[in-house]
């Protein structure tokens, strides 16, 4: 038996991963896409090591996928789409957001005007 990625449906994949629908979604046919290839879908399953995309233990996930590969696979996966790169995610969206309200805070004081605005942005 291999380990198992679990992911929880498209229609909410964005909203448990606490990202932007567009860009969730666009993520999640990825993530599907890698996981098609790399492993063996499942209809149900738990393994030695489990990763859980969106999976909440405690409630209802409609849609979830199981997904089973090798350690050596289920590794490297991890390193690539789990919570490390969540967290990096995580950390360009702050940093991006910073940008833009200082861009915005700009313009407030006068310091820019509308067209550098835009080209900031």
């Amino acid at each position: 038996m291999g380990e198992i990625i679990q992911i929880v449906g498209k229609e909410i994949f964005p909203q448990r991963m606490q990202l932007e629908k567009e860009f969730g979604e666009v993520l999640y046919d990825q993530i599907i896409f890698v996981l098609e290839n790399l492993a063996t879908e499942l209809k149900t399953g738990h393994g030695h090591k489990d990763l859980r995309l969106g999976v909440y233990l405690d409630s209802k996930n409609p849609g979830t996928r199981y997904f089973e590969m090798s350690e050596e696979k289920y590794d490297k996966f991890y390193e690539l789409f789990g919570h490390i790169f969540f967290s990096k995610l995580k950390e360009y969206s702050k940093r991006q957001q910073k940008l833009g309200t200082n861009i915005l805070l700009q313009l407030n004081q006068g310091n820019i005007s509308t067209k550098d605005f835009e080209k900031n942005l």
